[in-house]
């Protein structure tokens, strides 16, 4: 099993920030740029099923419960691989970026025995050819999962009601992604409910403080600015886990 677990990241403040301080950022779904990641509303009005049962089965407070929970979801993404200087063009903004080498088990951890208690907290995302639309099975039944050997068909009735179906519904959802992205080989940790502490609507995203520890190396490409890079080695313990892909800048 993979020990570490990466993220690339702009070259700006906000990256010098994540890296000193150092925190993860979670963005809201409704940030994202692509209109079928993560877009909840999506999956409602691209699949009837879903949106017939919100109508005819919940009541109009658990409607009410169930868009606020959805309003707050927050997520961070990371992938399995360290991407080479080519590999970053599969990545939105990938072309100008550095990667951050994080301690998997360690933020696997922390996840676990913080106040987020996250069991589990890396899901694997699927790659599909219509993310936000699912196949029928019946009246009021979905296939969540479905491979040449398996097929889950679900009651969405029960996914909806069921406190435990409803966060492993909502992962689904929030992990369901355009088989165009497939070279990404994505993970994401998914914050919602009462793991949500900061509930204003304007906001973009949230900052989760990690241990410093959990950040094992910092990657900078042969292309990063070298200013940068000057202010990452300002920072001894930065400096301590600077490493370098392909060649090195020449003012090394």
């Amino acid at each position: 099993m993979n020990k570490s677990i990466y993220r690339l990241r702009q070259i700006n403040d906000n990256t010098i920030n994540e890296i000193t301080t150092p925190y993860l950022w979670f963005s809201k779904p409704s940030g994202f740029k692509d209109t079928q990641d993560s877009n909840i509303q999506a999956f409602f009005n691209n699949c009837d099923i879903l949106k017939r049962a919100i109508e005819e089965i919940l009541t109009k407070d658990e409607i009410a419960k169930l868009y606020l929970y959805l309003k707050h979801i927050a997520i961070c993404c990371f992938t399995d691989y360290l991407p080479t200087k080519n590999q970053r063009m599969h990545f939105p903004n990938g072309g100008k970026s550095i990667c951050i080498e994080y301690d998997k088990n360690l933020l696997k951890n922390f996840f676990l025995n913080s106040k987020y208690a996250l069991p589990d907290c890396f899901k694997s995302v699927g790659y599909f050819s219509d993310p936000t639309f699912f196949e029928k099975d019946g009246e009021y039944h979905i296939i969540t999962r479905k491979n040449k050997d398996y097929t889950l068909s679900e009651s969405v009735k029960s996914l909806l009601l069921n406190e435990r179906s409803f966060d492993k519904f909502i992962w689904t959802l929030l992990t369901r992604i355009d088989k165009k992205f497939k070279n990404q080989k994505e993970l994401r940790i998914v914050l919602a409910g009462r793991n949500i502490v900061d509930t204003d609507e304007n906001i973009k995203g949230y900052k989760v403080s990690i241990p410093s520890e959990t950040i094992k190396k910092i990657h900078i490409y042969e292309s990063t600015d070298l200013n940068f890079i000057e202010r990452l080695k300002s920072d001894i313990d930065i400096a301590n886990k600077l490493t370098f892909i392909n060649s090195q800048p020449k003012i090394l």
